[in-house]
């Protein structure tokens, strides 16, 4: 077993008393990503060198019902923490730190089990590994982690009868042989739990199992420790972790008593323990009913607990991974941010950010371009609270208008000295660790602000080709191959970098007299998303009272993203619709068309609309839409050329074809594109 995978036990850590004025501070605070940072102290024995570890809200696995609200006040958020941990344990395990001083939770590893009813803060706890029958419940925590435990047993006398013959007992999850050697293990089996030893040795097999030797075998029933030992099996069915007072009462009787175990003489804040081999129905029923007496108390307790849990605090809850989840959590996180969005932007822009390769935002300045794609990073988890290291899955680039090609977006080969200078922007760092194999299940994104303050085809040339390619085939070239392993970061920075499709573009533009206009080329890869404004005189003040519980942001993986995208499917009468414009724009100048690259990206942007908002946004939307964004952008020129085809008084025009095809679609949208169209050409002679 690897040590990082050794599990442990803690509480939340007391730094007040601390002597090194140094490490004084808060036990859980805020820290600078705005994520709850934490200090457990450890209770596990024996003792290890680091007793203080780091936690964070990403090191709870996705079992653990607690949750941060970010728009809350700080003190608000560290106080609910608190409460919620005030009555758990922490299992966990950890890394080192790079200065090997301290240490730093796993992420997704840590579980808060009830503190069992008889703990005790000064309690230290010794793991031991459990074993038993396959049950239904170990078999489901086999699922959940991936991880067998290959039990083979199927009573308390065919596993003596393994350690007799030391053979492997089966595996053990983050249980360490080599931190020490027990003086007895666990077996479970029908409720029951039985102390097994005296231990003198234990090991891993080479088969993973773990093997142990005993000088002598006792079996003691242990059932009436459960007021002090913890163990969950929804956690861990393969580890306990029992505290060192009575771990000394059991070692002791087994010790002592070797195979003629008899009743244990408790100490006051003890019954007594029964001995497997006393065959005793009599003493069967007691223990049995003890430990009713003290399964009733603790689920009465576990109620109490969580009933005043729900009453102090906000009710969670937990949105499904789907098209619907994401818009409600765009819709959630914009509306706790004092943001007000169309539901439809949302709608539009998760869909054409699922289906495209590039999504551009435009429209007039503060309606908030920069801000959706912060909300869509927050919706899916890449800028959540919970997740430290999310926020380096983001990337927020403002673009400048001295950039004129590649080298200032992605960097060149510095030949004087040998090295590869990146960009100061960060993109290729950032494109070089989306790459890694350990990172290609988690979405990254990235947001061009003011796009087009530069030329787009100059400093974004390459992608613009390369986003075309299928999957595994577009590098992106950094520097020529003949200095591969010649230049001294070469290691760092390849020759070219596979663009995944675990990496999202998406740009914002302004459109004003210091900016550059998108040409065919940009366009013809780009959904051109014009946001909504809405109407701030009656609709902000209802959908600022939208919500008022918080609801837990869940963390997408690329896994979870691919499974909400679906395969596009051709629809005939579309497909004529965008044939008659595409003839009409062609009779009109040779330039002007609808290629198959724009008619395959609607056809997918159909398919991909959610089902759950047909009322909100029908398919009939969603072809007016992508009208809109992806033929009717490319469509400027002057008078001369387009003033027939937006004319509504002539037969060959994007008027009567809209009228022809009105079972699709009312086109409101492209009418409206179109009235603004006419409006510049008569001011103008000239729309673009």
């Amino acid at each position: 077993m690897k040590v990082w995978d050794r599990q442990y036990i803690g509480i939340l850590a007391d730094l007040s008393d601390n002597d090194d004025d140094r490490n004084k501070r808060n036990n859980v605070f805020i820290n600078a990503p705005n994520s709850i940072q934490y200090s457990i102290k450890s209770l596990t024995l024996p003792q290890q060198d680091i007793t203080i570890v780091t936690g964070y809200m990403s090191s709870f696995d996705r079992e653990t019902d607690i949750d941060d609200d970010q728009y809350a006040d700080n003190n608000s958020r560290i106080e609910y923490f608190k409460k919620a941990v005030e009555d758990k344990v922490f299992i966990y395990t950890y890394k080192k730190t790079g200065d090997g001083n301290g240490g730093k939770l796993q992420n997704s590893r840590a579980s808060l089990v009830p503190r069992p009813r008889g703990f005790c803060l000064d309690d230290r706890f010794y793991p031991l590994p459990v074993f038993g029958k396959k049950t239904d419940e170990v078999e489901a925590w086999e699922y959940d982690h991936s991880f067998r435990l290959f039990r083979t047993c199927k009573s308390l006398g065919e596993f003596r009868t393994l350690i007799q013959e030391r053979r492997s007992l089966g595996a053990t999850y983050g249980y360490d042989p080599d931190a020490f050697t027990p003086s007895f293990i666990i077996w479970y089996e029908d409720n029951k739990f039985y102390a097994v030893g005296h231990v003198i040795k234990n090991y891993q097999a080479s088969s993973g199992g773990l093997v142990v030797e005993c000088d002598n075998l006792v079996s003691l029933e242990i059932n009436t420790y459960f007021n002090k030992v913890v163990f969950q099996e929804s956690v861990n069915p393969s580890l306990m972790f029992v505290p060192e007072s009575v771990y000394k009462i059991i070692e002791s009787k087994i010790i002592d008593d070797e195979e003629d175990a008899t009743e244990i003489a408790m100490t006051p804040n003890f019954v007594e323990v029964i001995s497997n081999d006393m065959g005793s129905d009599s003493a069967d029923v007691k223990i049995e009913n003890v430990c009713e007496t003290i399964r009733e108390e603790q689920n009465v307790t576990e109620k109490v607990v969580e009933e005043a849990k729900i009453g102090t605090s906000i009710q969670l809850h937990e949105p499904s991974k789907t098209d619907e989840g994401i818009i409600q959590m765009m819709d959630y996180h914009s509306t706790k941010s004092g943001l007000h969005y169309d539901i439809k932007d949302f709608i539009n822009f998760h869909t054409s950010v699922k289906c495209g390769n590039l999504v551009i935002l435009s429209g007039l300045s503060g309606t908030g371009k920069s801000c959706i794609v912060d909300m869509y990073a927050n919706a899916i988890g890449i800028k959540t609270t919970t997740d430290p290291d999310a926020d380096k899955r983001f990337l927020f680039i403002p673009v400048r208008p001295s950039w004129n090609d590649d080298s200032d977006l992605l960097g060149y080969v510095d030949l004087v000295h040998m090295v590869y200078r990146p960009s100061d922007s960060g993109f290729v760092d950032f494109l070089v660790k989306a790459q890694k194999t350990e990172n290609k299940d988690k979405i990254y994104l990235v947001c061009f602000d003011e796009m087009n303050l530069a030329r787009v085809e100059h400093y974004f040339s390459q992608f613009l080709s390369l986003l075309e390619r299928p999957e595994g085939k577009r590098n992106l070239q950094l520097y020529d191959e003949q200095y591969s392993g010649k230049l001294y970061n070469s290691k760092d920075y390849p020759s070219s970098i596979n663009i995944g499709e675990n990496v999202k573009f998406i740009g914002t533009v302004n459109i004003d007299e210091s900016t550059y206009h998108f040409s065919d080329k940009v366009l013809d890869r780009a959904n051109v998303i014009e946001l909504n404004v809405l109407n701030y005189a009656t609709d902000w003040d209802v959908a600022a009272k939208k919500y008022n519980k918080t609801i837990s942001t869940p963390i997408w993986s690329m896994e979870d993203y691919k499974k909400i995208c679906v395969d596009p499917i051709s629809n005939c009468k579309v497909h004529e619709l965008l044939w008659d414009i595409h003839i009409m724009l062609h009779r009109a100048s040779s330039k002007f068309g609808v290629g198959p690259r724009v008619v395959k990206s609607i056809d997918l942007y159909l398919a991909n609309l959610p089902v759950a908002f047909q009322s909100e946004f029908s398919i009939s939307d969603g072809i007016d839409i992508q009208v809109a964004q992806r033929v009717l952008t490319k469509v400027r020129g002057s008078e001369n050329e387009l003033g027939d085809i937006l004319d509504s008084k002539q037969e060959d025009s994007f008027e009567s074809i809209f009228d022809k095809y009105h079972e699709l679609s009312s086109f409101e949208k492209c009418r409206e594109v179109l009235s603004q169209k006419q409006k510049e050409l008569k001011a103008y002679g000239y729309c673009i």
